[in-house]
């Protein structure tokens, strides 16, 4: 298409060379880009975790998660206590 010859060639000609550097972006974009993107988001997300500043324990480690600490409360409420 990018080398058409007669009558309409100017717009087949100008559809061959988009189409021609469309596939030669999304090819580059496919093979090298997106990959080197992909492993520098998992460096920041892996370097964010190790700065993130530890928690101090909640009651959900005390032996009693909060599921089970509702129920208690609303079992409390029914009873009228």
């Amino acid at each position: 298409m990018a080398q058409a010859t007669g009558a309409g060639a100017y717009s087949r000609n100008s559809l061959g060379v988009v189409i021609a550097f469309g596939i030669a972006v999304s090819t580059i974009l496919g093979r090298f880009v997106i990959p080197i993107y992909y492993v520098l988001g998992e460096r920041l997300r892996d370097r964010g975790r190790a700065q993130a500043p530890t928690l101090p324990p909640s009651s959900e480690q005390d032996g009693q998660d909060s599921e089970s600490f509702t129920a208690q409360a609303v079992a409390v409420e029914t009873a009228g206590g």
